[in-house]
């Protein structure tokens, strides 16, 4: 799995001031025993109404994410956990979708 974080900054600290955060994920790897490739973009902006920078919600919300995943229960296991093994990515999915639209790309290789 490759990720890529192609941008993240803002120029000023004001009110209406924007920073953007665009960032991609290249996996590959074998699913149903065919080789698979997928490709996941996230372009973020600041939102201004909560002035939540796109940082704060590509690194916070995904942690928050799995914070309440822990404490539903929805993640079970103790101690320190890989995001590849552990995550039940389905469940984690569907919730990241509610907060971001993105764009996924399933490509044969």
């Amino acid at each position: 799995m490759k990720v890529l974080v192609l941008g993240c900054g803002m120029q000023g600290r004001g009110e209406q001031e924007r920073d953007v955060c665009i960032l991609r994920v290249d996996v590959k790897g074998i699913r149903n025993g065919k080789s698979e490739r997928q490709l996941y973009h996230v372009i973020d902006y600041r939102d201004l109404e909560t002035g939540f920078t796109a940082m704060n919600r590509t690194v916070g919300f995904p942690a928050s994410i799995a914070a309440i995943m822990i404490l539903k229960g929805e993640i079970s296991e103790k101690g320190l956990l890989s995001p590849i093994h552990h995550m039940p990515f389905e469940i984690f999915k569907k919730k990241i979708r509610k907060t971001w639209y993105i764009r996924q790309k399933r490509l044969k290789i």
